[in-house]
């Protein structure tokens, strides 16, 4: 039965009629194998990005609740730091100073491990530290700055009492936003806190010492930017 089949096959030239088909065909079966497999590599490849990006992650987390004291101790350090200068003000116009400390250094390791954090978190979380990396990037320029114009004895430039308070509501709301994400990192909660409210800068006000008696200002101004 074999044979005569064969033997019909051949007989009637099935094979060169629906030779062009049946190569097609070929190529397109071995064409959609290759696909499938390649599909594969490229769904394992990303399972293993995303795997190395987790554990990235997870060892970053693991250390945060330490980079959050780092930079609340900076926090703390620059608002002793623009107290030190605010205190030194008589009228709305700092007086020039040679004898002024350099300002805090921001801790580079702390910095890193945010832009690991960054680098491997998905949102929300990673928009929160990136928000936070760049108030602290921001709050380190300006108090560079600040002692180089303090230190220029000609009257180009002049530091007023309120660019001080601008300062320290910046460094505050620094320690706000940090000290809302040690519950975060200390895997208590997997919420991220949004940005500092009214009451949180008034709270983080008074955590450091800055009454509102004594600096009625600077809560008519968090008063006045944060809702």
């Amino acid at each position: 039965m074999m044979i005569w089949l064969e033997s019909q096959f051949v007989r009637n030239g099935w094979v060169d009629h629906w030779q062009t088909l049946i190569a097609g065909a070929l190529a397109i079966a071995a064409a959609l194998l290759g696909g499938i497999f390649i599909l594969k590599q490229i769904n394992a490849t990303r399972e293993m990005e995303a795997e190395s990006r987790r554990r990235k992650f997870d060892a970053a987390r693991a250390i945060f609740p330490l980079t959050l004291s780092s930079l609340i101790e900076y926090s703390r350090a620059c608002i002793r730091h623009l107290l030190r200068i605010y205190a030194s003000k008589s009228t709305e116009i700092i007086p020039k100073t040679l004898d002024l400390a350099t300002p805090p250094i921001l801790p580079s390791d702390a910095i890193g491990e945010l832009r690991i954090l960054i680098e491997h978190a998905g949102q929300p979380f990673g928009d929160s530290i990136r928000i936070l990396l760049t108030r602290l990037q921001i709050q380190a320029a300006r108090l560079s700055s600040l002692v180089l114009e303090l230190r220029d004895e000609s009257d180009e430039t002049l530091v007023t009492a309120s660019n001080i308070e601008t300062y320290l509501i910046d460094a505050v709301e620094i320690y706000a936003r940090t000290e809302a994400l040690f519950a975060f990192a200390r895997g208590e909660t997997d919420e991220v806190p949004g940005g500092p409210n009214r009451a949180d800068m008034s709270s983080s006000l008074r955590k450091n010492g800055l009454w509102d008696e004594q600096y009625p200002r600077l809560y008519e101004n968090v008063g006045r930017l944060y809702k």
